[in-house]
């Protein structure tokens, strides 16, 4: 009778079957578990006696007797807004429907003064006795589709107008920086005629978009911007 004899080769093909196999249920297990849930919801257990906590899949998994189901949010709901700080920007923007295609946009009267948009000014950004200081940065898509030129007359802050030239169908950004030391900036335009015949003129300004930033000034003797 011959002794028998264990095949080196075959060996090793079991082996590797038995890795295989291993991955593969490890594999499905991560491949269940879902933490945290698809609800954002974190569950765990919690051992009673020795105070042992494991974080489980309620929809593969559940606590035992002896543990207490536990459970909490990835993210808390929101808090409370906060008061404004000593810095930073504030904004107000005012876009019109249909923006940046327009129109219709928000139609400018001729030499009459609109009143666009207004920005309140936090009450923390105070360095003199009764007013803030701030540097308001405003910006203004405009679309001029009058058959005559036009000047835009711009101003937000304390009182200094700004002035552009915008052509016949023509749409134009502009821009310009300002001072305030007042408690709202308020952003007022019009549109004048600037050239063209003084009959037959066919009047359409519009307004598609304007933005006024504020930003707090640190003191009133090196923040103001230069005058135009």
């Amino acid at each position: 009778m011959q002794p028998l004899r264990f095949d080196p080769q075959l060996r090793r093909r079991w082996l590797v079957l038995l890795g295989v196999l291993v991955a593969a249920a490890v594999g499905a297990a991560f491949a269940w578990a879902v933490i945290p849930g698809d609800d954002g919801i974190i569950t765990a257990c919690y051992h009673k006696s020795n105070g042992a906590l494991r974080v489980i899949d309620p929809s593969v998994d559940r606590c035992r007797k002896t543990e207490t189901l536990l459970s909490w949010s990835v993210s808390g709901p929101p808090g409370q807004p906060g008061s404004p700080g000593t810095g930073g920007t504030v904004y107000a923007d005012r876009i019109m429907p249909d923006y940046p295609n327009g129109p219709p946009g928000l139609a400018l009267p001729k030499d009459q003064f609109l009143e666009i948009l207004t920005l309140d000014i936090p009450e923390a950004w105070r360095v003199l006795p009764n007013e803030p200081v701030t540097v308001v940065t405003t910006s203004l898509d405009v679309m001029n589709k009058s058959n005559v030129r036009v000047g835009l007359n711009c101003n937000a802050g304390n009182g200094s107008n700004f002035v552009w030239t915008i052509e016949p169908g023509v749409r134009d950004s502009v821009s310009f920086t300002a001072y305030a030391t007042m408690t709202t900036v308020a952003l007022h335009c019009k549109a004048s005629q600037a050239w063209g015949p003084p009959e037959g003129v066919v009047w359409d300004v519009q307004l598609w978009r304007a933005t006024v930033a504020a930003s707090k000034a640190d003191s009133i003797s090196h923040s103001l911007p230069p005058t135009p």
